[in-house]
């Protein structure tokens, strides 16, 4: 049987929105807003904050300004954490410092090869499929993201039932939690500035006196490899959004 640590989340959130100036010149509305979460996740990523502030304001009855932050947090669910590893295989991997293999990465891969031992004349191609470990993660971080939108609303008086509205929006999410592929963990390994880094420590290669199973120096040993979900990369996304509507009732309809 398999016990993961005590998992508990408290949280305590807050909410305000301030009405700051109304039906005064250049201020038909001014409104300020902001919101807050504190939450502690036992057994998992610990506490963490998000929240958010924004401020609405109209000049005149017929157009609004808006713009709003917000810190959005994701911690990583119990699957993430702590699903045990267990035998997996993958298809007969690419081996990154093959001969015939590194040079079509990053300038850094030679030599990242050279540096993890591997030999200069080392050109293995896998005949089989790779055996590995997957499951959780049990040093998972939380996702956190960082959104701005500015736009505004126009409802002209003149046209009643008519709106038009346009906002500009950016977000930006950091320690994406994401389970790579095993190619992928090879390549991203020799393919970063140096071996400092978190792929390089999902595997071992065999040394000088080759491995358990008859592997030979240089080559990934068999079961060493553990595939299982990573904070890393970024995601980025902005953009405009517009959004146009006209309502108007034509009368009514007779269903009798």
């Amino acid at each position: 049987t398999f016990d993961p640590p005590a998992f508990e989340v408290k949280e305590l959130f807050g909410e305000i929105r301030i009405p700051i100036l109304k039906d005064i010149p250049v201020f038909h509305e001014l409104t300020l807003s902001g919101a807050g979460r504190i939450a502690d996740y036992k057994g998992s990523t610990g506490t963490v904050y998000s929240y958010n502030a924004g401020v609405d304001w109209a000049p005149i009855e017929d157009i609004r300004f808006r713009a709003n932050y917000s810190r959005a947090v994701r911690a990583p669910n119990l699957v993430d954490l702590f699903t045990p590893l267990g035998q997996n295989f993958a298809p007969p991997p690419t081996d990154p410092c093959s001969l015939r293999n590194i040079g079509e990465g990053s300038a850094t891969r030679e030599a990242n090869c050279r540096a993890d031992g591997v030999p200069a004349t080392y050109d293995y191609v896998y005949p089989s499929s790779l055996g590995f470990l997957s499951g959780g993660n049990p040093d998972l971080r939380e996702e956190t993201s960082d959104s701005y939108t500015v736009g505004g609303v126009l409802q002209p008086r003149f046209l009643p039932g008519f709106s038009l509205s346009v906002d500009y929006y950016k977000i930006v999410v950091n320690d994406v939690i994401t389970s790579p592929s095993a190619q992928a963990i090879l390549d991203t390994c020799y393919d970063a500035s140096d071996l400092n880094n978190q792929f390089c420590d999902l595997f071992e290669r065999a040394g000088p006196g080759g491995g358990p199973r008859g592997e030979i120096q240089g080559q990934i040993l068999e079961n060493s490899l553990q595939v299982i979900p990573l904070n890393y990369a970024k995601l980025k996304v902005r953009g405009i959004d517009f959004e146009a509507g006209y309502r108007r009732s034509f009368g009514k309809v007779d269903v009798s």
